[in-house]
């Protein structure tokens, strides 16, 4: 993501999604991620930190506050999309 638009976390571990929950579309999360945080943090809300960083979970609250989701979006959902956008590239 370079220095722009980083969501910062203390876990490392990205947990699995469950069977049980209702399936994300993990690349819809991920555009709906990188226009928040590339191209317009303010209009979810969101402050971007003078390194172009943001707390994980302020994203997965402005994320959850833009609704349209089939269920809540997790602080695991942002990691699981941004571990598989990493797999892709």
């Amino acid at each position: 993501m370079g220095t722009a638009g980083k969501a910062r976390s203390t876990s490392a571990r990205i947990p699995e999604p469950t069977e049980a929950m209702p399936t994300i579309n993990y690349v819809s999360l991920s555009k709906a991620m990188s226009k928040a945080l590339r191209h317009r943090p303010e209009r979810i809300g969101i402050a971007l930190a003078p390194d172009g960083s943001v707390e994980l979970r302020e994203l997965v609250h402005a994320l959850n506050q833009r609704g349209g989701w089939p269920r809540t979006i997790t602080e695991a959902d942002v990691m699981w999309a941004v571990e598989r956008s990493l797999m892709m590239s």
